[in-house]
């Protein structure tokens, strides 16, 4: 009898405890069963540990690592170290899985020969248990299809393809040499763009197989001068691995595009943080009102919306006149750029 493929997944937790249970039921209960569950309890202290040492106890799949906080990027590269399956899965532990999620990612990998395959996801905006059949809203907005390596990557510069770990399917040794940075927030961003860059081809499904939870309080949601900081450094950092790969890959409308966007982002943090009146220092601020003006005049805005040149022009000339507008700003805030 041919053995079946052993499929990892790597599941990082940091204080998800009202969330923990729904994950990890949702992995353990897959219909592929042929699973290597590598847990990293990243020195949690609100109860999420105990959940974990449970769990690991009630099913042998689990290799449960317990490490001092260090961030989800360790607690990733941990589990990377630790990896002995064929394929590799994420999962973020206030996420789930379709029941089927591994069988039917797995089954289109075999069958396509890809090295990755995306699947859609629904967003959840709830406390309460995610359900497959009540989907709020459906991210990833390349169409279902096999894409070879340089239309991928171009997918994943125009936003096309989303850069998350967490709907994808990889082949193991897509990761011998790849780890992700440490310390920094949005590291899986700069990853994923390395990753593609060994794929042959990658298959993307129409299915919405991931649940994912759209919760105040994720790292995600914590728009800090820090995490502001580091998003913008890995999107440097993705912009000139760009740039080096004209014109193998990209074109330089790619760049072009692509400033354009963290363009976008900046102008959209900025607003949100005059109307919001979060804690950022005011020479963060200053600093960043001045990358705008100095990112505008070398890429220009695009084909952005009218809240966007309102905002920015607002930002040019008067940037304290958007706590006038904030009407105009509300209506700005429902284009989804920086973490929608």
């Amino acid at each position: 009898m041919e053995q079946k493929c052993v499929v990892s997944v790597i599941i990082p937790v940091y204080n998800v405890a009202p969330y923990l249970a729904e994950a990890l039921d949702s992995v353990i209960n897959q219909s592929y069963e042929e699973l290597e569950i590598i847990v990293i309890d990243d020195g949690s202290t609100d109860g999420s540990c105990e959940i974990c040492d449970k769990y690991a106890e009630q099913d042998n799949r689990i290799r449960l690592i317990h490490q001092v906080n260090q961030g989800v990027a360790a607690a990733r590269n941990t589990a990377l170290d630790n990896v002995t399956g064929d394929v590799i899965a994420f999962l973020d532990s206030d996420d789930a899985y379709d029941p089927d999620y591994v069988k039917i990612m797995l089954a289109a990998m075999n069958d396509s020969g890809t090295d990755v395959v995306i699947c859609k996801y629904s967003k959840h905006f709830t406390t309460e248990k995610m359900s497959c059949d009540n989907i709020e809203e459906i991210g990833q907005l390349i169409n279902g299809g096999t894409y070879d390596r340089i239309y991928a990557m171009r997918a994943l510069a125009s936003n096309k393809i989303h850069a998350y770990l967490w709907n994808k399917l990889f082949r193991a040794r897509l990761w011998a040499e790849i780890r992700f940075p440490i310390g920094m927030v949005y590291e899986d961003i700069d990853v994923i763009f390395r990753v593609f860059n060994l794929c042959d081809k990658i298959l993307v499904l129409d299915q919405p197989l991931y649940m994912y939870r759209k919760r105040h309080g994720s790292i995600t949601e914590q728009k800090s001068t820090d995490s502001i900081s580091d998003w913008l450094a890995i999107c440097i950092r993705i912009e000139s691995f760009v740039n080096e790969n004209i014109p193998d890959v990209y074109t330089s409308d790619d760049l072009k595009n692509m400033k354009q966007l963290r363009l976008y982002n900046m102008i959209s943090y900025f607003c949100k943080h005059v109307l919001q009146k979060t804690a950022d220092s005011k020479a963060f601020m200053k600093s960043l009102r001045k990358q705008i003006i100095e990112l505008k005049k070398e890429v220009g805005l695009g084909k952005c919306s009218v809240h966007m040149r309102i905002s920015y022009r607002i930002i040019q000339l008067c940037p304290g006149l958007l706590k006038v507008l904030s009407p105009v700003y509300m209506a700005f805030k429902k284009t989804k750029y920086f973490g929608s």
